[in-house]
């Protein structure tokens, strides 16, 4: 493949790093039904020339573009409105719950559907009554708690179950859908460029299964494929202990690493018959016991008043091997169950969300003790709710807070963060058994910071459709977008600009150079103090460049291009249009032609058939 670049504007690039199919690969998948293949030029353009002009987009989606693109942040604010890679509203996102109390099992997971999460991220809470007149619906902004959700992903470096955080969401539109299922009975629905972390790294479900789609509906896999999924405790992996093994590590070590009993390496280590043979445990020949030569006799003891204490202590409670329990870890039970009769009778035995008198009542915390544990035992903070309405609140608690109070949320409340995980989780690899193809429905995509782009949906790892630099873990440099002429507003379009004449126009160039160079020398500023990079980073402008990988099927990028290229788009992104119009046109020339001549209903010069 030839090595594909454009410069565009003062520093920006556009560079093809892979290309899979092109024009053939378009027609032999329209073909695959009837069982024929390549039919020369002439019929094999008539072909494409079809398929676009009757709207069949779906053979175009076996050809991948694959681009490096460097551009200014501007441009990628309107660029990934276009994704490919695509799940449903109805994949569940697996977050790990927040915990506070170091009695509570960890790992617990807290599932939340993309659509239901892409609905707050834009809209809010649900539209809830205002307190003082019930007839007033509110809607409360939680993107800002949504970021701080730690959704589950996997560090691809050691296949350990770590969290990330969400950056954006957004709706990809009506696509076609598949469905694959699991050894283990997952499932999961995406379109077929989806990417999944697999034992052969990532790959996209029409590239990891041999994904084929026949005219009457029927889909069928051609390749056997394992994909990763949310993962086993780390003494449970077979991988991870035949790695151990390799090393050299003794079953206490492996023990030690993977923070659980001597006998429990054991036990997994029997089951997956990684069993330590005689050989391996037995002392070297000239091994000389600790002990060898070495007598003792037993004397009276004294024990001091320190050891009594220490054997008290070891003996007593939790510690003492006879513990059976008892004994609650949690003072504010012990508080609401004192105190539940007299929170019912002082709230008159009424429901305080739905008004409702009687039946069965709960206390519930109003701002909850994960977020801020110094009111747990503040009656003012404790309300009466009846079943149904306190289950309606559970998990929304902070939406309904100042409803229930009248009161605004104290700033001072933080956000739930679950704790440092007790046990290790390894990424766990599953077999594909099933695919099934069922139609079209509307996807959604989500972006993920840190150096591993991947989020785990409905137990499935699977990736973003692009990776951006992230200035949580790197540096940004001083590279600013210096537009070489300026634009004025058009008098007769608020979304257009146009080049005129423009007075002082080299002056005030020069002060956005200058703007740039003061906030960069402030940002180091706050570098140096030690502020971190993701809080650093929030004064940097909407000028500064920054690099991603764009993985793109020909359907989407003909849908990219005729949005962005169209003289109605904003000039600095219609020139990337441009030169992915250029690079388009070079592999895929018969789909340029059907594209350019049959669905481009822009206005642009460069957009033109092949000469």
């Amino acid at each position: 493949m030839g090595n594909l670049e454009y410069k565009v504007l003062d520093k920006g690039f556009v560079r093809l790093v892979d290309f899979m199919g092109g024009d053939e690969a378009v027609v032999l998948s329209a073909r695959v039904s009837y069982g024929r293949g390549l039919k020369g030029e002439e019929q094999d353009r008539k072909l494409i020339n079809f398929l676009l002009k009757n709207d069949h987009g779906t053979p175009f989606e076996h050809a991948v573009f694959k681009f490096h693109v460097k551009c200014p942040i501007i441009v990628t604010r309107q660029w990934f409105r276009h994704r490919i890679s695509c799940i449903t509203g109805d994949t569940q996102l697996w977050f790990d719950f927040p915990g506070l109390w170091t009695g509570e099992r960890k790992h617990r997971v807290y599932k939340m559907t993309v659509g239901e999460f892409y609905r707050k991220w834009h809209e809010g809470a649900h539209p809830i009554p205002h307190w003082r007149d019930r007839e007033v619906q509110i809607h409360i902004p939680v993107r800002r708690r949504l970021q701080q959700m730690q959704l589950r992903c996997v560090n691809e470096q050691t296949q350990e179950i770590e969290t990330t955080q969400v950056t954006d969401v957004v709706q990809s539109g009506e696509k076609d859908v598949f469905q694959i299922t699991l050894a283990d009975g997952k499932t999961i629905k995406t379109s077929r460029e989806h990417r999944f972390y697999t034992t052969e790294g990532w790959q996209t479900l029409e590239q990891m299964i041999g994904l084929e789609l026949k005219s009457s509906g029927l889909a069928s896999m051609s390749k056997e494929a394992v994909v990763y999924t949310n993962g086993e405790p780390i003494w449970q992996s077979a991988s991870w202990l035949r790695n151990q093994r390799t090393r050299g590590a003794s079953v206490t070590e492996i023990a030690q690493s993977a923070e659980c009993s001597y006998h429990t390496i054991r036990k997994w280590l029997k089951k997956h018959d990684l069993q330590f043979n005689p050989e391996e445990t037995r002392f070297a020949g000239k091994h000389i016991p600790w002990n060898k030569g070495k007598t003792y006799q037993l004397q009276p003891r004294t024990f001091s008043a320190e050891h009594l204490t220490a054997i008290r202590k070891a003996r007593s409670g939790p510690s003492s091997n006879f513990w059976k329990g008892g004994v609650t870890p949690r003072k504010d039970m012990v508080f609401l169950n004192r105190w539940r009769s007299r929170i019912y009778a002082r709230d008159d035995y009424t429901c305080r969300l739905c008004q409702r008198r009687g039946g069965k009542l709960h206390a519930h915390h109003v701002v909850p003790v994960w977020a801020d544990p110094s009111l747990a035992c503040d009656l003012n903070n404790i309300v009466t709710l009846c079943v149904d309405c306190h289950r309606q609140v559970n998990g929304c608690e902070l939406e309904y807070a100042e409803q229930l109070t009248g009161a605004p949320i104290p700033q001072v409340i933080r956000a739930a963060k679950p704790p440092r995980a007790s046990h290790r989780f390894v990424a766990k690899p599953v077999k594909v058994v099933k695919v099934e193809y069922l139609g079209k429905e509307i996807t959604y995509d989500l972006v993920v910071s840190g150096p591993h782009h991947n989020y785990i949906a409905n137990g499935f790892v699977v990736h973003n459709s692009y990776n951006e630099i992230s200035g949580r873990y790197t540096e940004y440099t001083d590279e600013f977008y210096m537009p070489e002429k300026l634009r004025v507003q058009a008098k007769t379009n608020k979304q257009a600009s146009e080049f005129t004449e423009i007075p002082n126009e080299k002056m005030l160039i020069g002060l956005i150079e200058q703007a740039y160079t003061d906030v960069y020398a402030i940002y180091k500023q706050l570098l140096e103090a030690g502020i971190a990079r993701e809080l650093a980073r929030t004064i940097l402008p909407q000028g500064l460049y920054t690099q991603f990988y764009w993985t793109v099927n020909a359907r989407a990028l003909m849908h990219f291009i005729s949005l962005r290229a169209d003289s109605a788009a904003q000039w600095e992104i219609r020139q990337y249009a441009e030169k992915l119009a250029l690079i388009f046109k070079e592999k895929m020339p018969w789909t340029w032609d059907a594209f350019v001549n049959l669905a481009w209903k822009g206005n642009n010069p460069v957009i033109k058939p092949m000469a």
